[in-house]
C-alpha cells in the first residue's frame, strides 16, 4: 500500500478516537477541543496558501487563470457541499445539548450520512497532497485528524441515543471516516492514469482551496471555547456583532469604519433597564409603579441621545481618520440604573418598586425565558462605563456638545408619551 493512501487511511480513522469518547461519556473539554481544531486550522491554511497553491501555480502549463480559477472552485465547491448535506461541524461539539428530536434515529442516519460525504473531499485532499509531497501530506493528515475527532463525537452521540448500542454508535462513525478512505482510494484510483504536471497541479490548486474553506470551517472563536455556557449562548445579539467584527477586520479591505452605539434613545423609544416604551407606558397608564430587577440598582448604565449618536456617524462618514477604525458612538455620562429611575419619575411621574429577577422578567413578557433572562444578566448586569473620547477626537466634538440624559429625556417627553 503506498504512504499517501496509508496517510488518509490514518486521517480518516481519527474519527473511531472521538466514537470512542463519545460512548464512554468523557468527551474532551472545549479548551482541549478548541486547541486542537485552531491548531488544525492553522495548519490547514499554512500548507494550503504558503505550499500547495504556489507549487500548482508554478507546475508546467500552468496558467494563473487555470491555477487560480480551479482553487476558487475547490474553495466555492467546498462550502456548496457544507451549505448542502445536513452534518454538525466540529465546533457544534462545544454547545450545550439540545433537545432531542422525535425522530432521533432518523437524525442520527441523516447526520452520518452527512458527514460521509462531507469526508469525501478530505480524503482526496489528503491523497493528492501526499503524493504531490510527502511531507505536506503528513501536515495535512494531522489536521485533517484532528478535525476528524470531534465529526466522531457528532456521529456517535446521536447514534448511541438512538439505539442504546456503543458498538453500533463507533460502527457508524467509523463508516462516516470511511467515506475519507473511500475518497483516498478513488484518487489514487484516477490519478493513477492522469499523471501530468498540468493535471496534477489543477487538482492541487482545487485540493488547496477545499483546504482553506476546511480551516475556515474547523477554526472556532474564543467564545466557542469558553467552559461558561451561560456566557456562550446567553446573547446571540452580541455574540453575532462580535463575529461580524472580526470577519470585517479579516477581509483585507480599507473601507470599513466599525461603530458601537450604546443605549440610545429617541422620539417613541426608551429604554430603563431591559425594559422599552411599550412597558413604560403599560404602567403609567395603568398607575401602578414600574417593576425593576433589585439587583441592577447600584449597576452603570449608559444611554445616549439618538441625535448626538447620528451627528457622530455622519462626521464619521467620508471622514479618512475613521477608515479601518472602531469607535464607541456614544457619551461618556453614565448613572446607576437607580438614578435613572429617579429621572423617569421626575420627568414622566413613573413610580417604580424593586422585585426579585424572576418577578421582574414576568412583567416584562408574562414569562421567563432565555432571551430576556440572559440580555438582562450579560447586558444589563455589567457597569456600562463608555470611553468616547475617539470618536470625539475625530469627529471634533466635545463631552459638552452632547446633550444629558436628563436634558435628552425631558425634551422627548412629548414624542415617548405619544401613544400608537
Amino acid at each position: 500500500m503506498s504512504s499517501p493512501l496509508i496517510l488518509t487511511l490514518l486521517a480518516g480513522s481519527a474519527t473511531f478516537i472521538g466514537a470512542i469518547f463519545g460512548v464512554i461519556g468523557q468527551k474532551p473539554s472545549n479548551r482541549l477541543l478548541g486547541f486542537s481544531l485552531g491548531f488544525a486550522a492553522g495548519i490547514m491554511l499554512l500548507i494550503s496558501l504558503m505550499e500547495m497553491l504556489p507549487a500548482a501555480l508554478a507546475a508546467e502549463g500552468m496558467s494563473p487563470l487555470l491555477g487560480y480559477g480551479m482553487f476558487v472552485v475547490g474553495l466555492l465547491g467546498y462550502f456548496g457541499l457544507d451549505r448542502l448535506l445536513p452534518h454538525a461541524h466540529p465546533q457544534d461539539l462545544m454547545t450545550p445539548a439540545m433537545p432531542r428530536p422525535r425522530n432521533l434515529r432518523r437524525t442520527a442516519i441523516l447526520l452520518t450520512l452527512g458527514i460521509s460525504l462531507h469526508n469525501f473531499p478530505e480524503g482526496i485532499a489528503t491523497y493528492v497532497t501526499a503524493s504531490n509531497n510527502l511531507e505536506l501530506g503528513m501536515g495535512v493528515a494531522l489536521a485533517v485528524a484532528l478535525h476528524n475527532i470531534p465529526e466522531g463525537l457528532a456521529v456517535a452521540g446521536p447514534v448511541y441515543a438512538a439505539t442504546g448500542s456503543r458498538s453500533k454508535a463507533v460502527l457508524w462513525a467509523g463508516l462516516s471516516g470511511m467515506a475519507e478512505i473511500l475518497g483516498g482510494v478513488l484518487a489514487w484510483l484516477i490519478l493513477g492514469s492522469l499523471v501530468s504536471p498540468l493535471v496534477m497541479g489543477a487538482i492541487m490548486a482545487a485540493v488547496a482551496g477545499i483546504m482553506v474553506a476546511l480551516s475556515v470551517e474547523t477554526s472556532p472563536l474564543g467564545v466557542d471555547v469558553s467552559d461558561d455556557l451561560d456566557y456562550r449562548y446567553a446573547n446571540d445579539y452580541g455574540i453575532y456583532k462580535a463575529k461580524g467584527e472580526k470577519l470585517i477586520r479579516g477581509f483585507g479591505r480599507n473601507n470599513w469604519t466599525i461603530v458601537r452605539p450604546a443605549i440610545t434613545y429617541s422620539k417613541k423609544r426608551s429604554q430603563l433597564m431591559t425594559l422599552e416604551r411599550q412597558h413604560i407606558l403599560k404602567y403609567l397608564d395603568a398607575g401602578k409603579p414600574i417593576p425593576l430587577y433589585e439587583g441592577a440598582k447600584n449597576v452603570q448604565g449608559t444611554m445616549s441621545w439618538a441625535g448626538d449618536v447620528a451627528e457622530m456617524l455622519a462626521r464619521l462618514l467620508f471622514n479618512p481618520a475613521a477608515i479601518k477604525e472602531d469607535f464607541n458612538v456614544t457619551t461618556s455620562e453614565h448613572h446607576t440604573w437607580d438614578e435613572i429611575a429617579g429621572y423617569y419619575k421626575d420627568i414622566f411621574g413613573l413610580d417604580h418598586v424593586y422585585v426579585s429577577e424572576d418577578e421582574y422578567l414576568t412583567a416584562r413578557d408574562g414569562v421567563v425565558n432565555d432571551w430576556n433572562k440572559w440580555q438582562l444578566r450579560y447586558d444589563r448586569m455589567f457597569d456600562r462605563i463608555m470611553d468616547n473620547s475617539k470618536v470625539l477626537k475625530v469627529t471634533g466634538m466635545k463631552q459638552s456638545d452632547l446633550i444629558s440624559l436628563y436634558d435628552g429625556l425631558s425634551r422627548e417627553k412629548k414624542t415617548i408619551l405619544e401613544r400608537p
